[in-house]
């Protein structure tokens, strides 16, 4: 998110102004245990500004802690003053909602995976590049994990030989449950939880299949 951050607000690394607002005011698509904790750490840096969320298990147009506007219908929030979205919202709508951000002429930060498949991940490509002026950004934290850094330092020094299979685990130890509306993951009936296998595709898959490595390889 750093690398966002210093694109679009108002000077550059080079201490330069930039022509946009040192303050991005921001709304937040999905309000659960993600989006809340995004909520936190926005509050946390000046740079930002959040204005609104919205989820469908707010009361429509009550207010959260420290005052924010909360809405249950995601048009209401896109109808707010904002310079980002953050969407925090099940993978089945993530892309549709991350399009809507870019056409209404927001920065945008969603979390993985981009799509449930090729043919939404193609959309909002499509949609990316017809604002060219806007930020993308998608939120793969685990690149950054001590225990990930170290395993791509491993495969680069080439160790272990070229890497042809790896096997990805989704999943905690235990399930930890925050309530009904945020068990999606572990429901099969709804499209959401079937397209969370990809979050640990997507992350095995982009740890090796990198431009600068063989495309040969495959994740199971």
């Amino acid at each position: 998110m750093n690398e966002a951050i210093k694109t679009v607000v108002g000077r550059d690394e080079a201490n330069q102004p930039t022509g946009r607002p040192a303050v991005l005011k921001v709304g937040i698509a999905g309000y659960g245990v993600v989006g809340k904790r995004r909520r936190h750490f926005l509050d946390l840096d000046p740079r930002f500004k959040v204005i609104a969320v919205c989820d469908r298990t707010i009361e429509n147009g009550s207010q959260t802690d420290r005052g924010v506007v909360a809405y249950n219908n995601h048009r209401q929030l896109l109808a707010e003053d904002l310079d980002a979205l953050f969407v925090c919202l099940p993978n089945d709508v993530a892309a549709d909602m991350t399009i809507a951000g870019l056409e209404r002429g927001l920065h945008v930060f969603c979390e993985k995976p981009p799509g449930r498949d090729l043919a939404d991940i193609a959309r909002v490509i499509a949609c990316e590049r017809r604002h060219p002026n806007l930020k993308l950004k998608y939120g793969f934290n685990h690149r950054y994990h001590e225990s990930v850094v170290d395993a791509l330092q491993i495969v680069k020094s080439g160790e272990l030989g070229e890497i042809i299979n790896i096997r990805g685990v989704y999943g905690k130890s235990r399930f930890i449950s925050f309530g009904e509306h945020s068990d999606w993951r572990v429901n099969a009936r709804l499209p959401a939880a079937v397209s969370c296998l990809t979050k640990a595709f997507t992350w095995s898959i982009s740890f090796v299949c990198s431009p600068a490595r063989s495309p040969k390889c495959t994740a199971s």
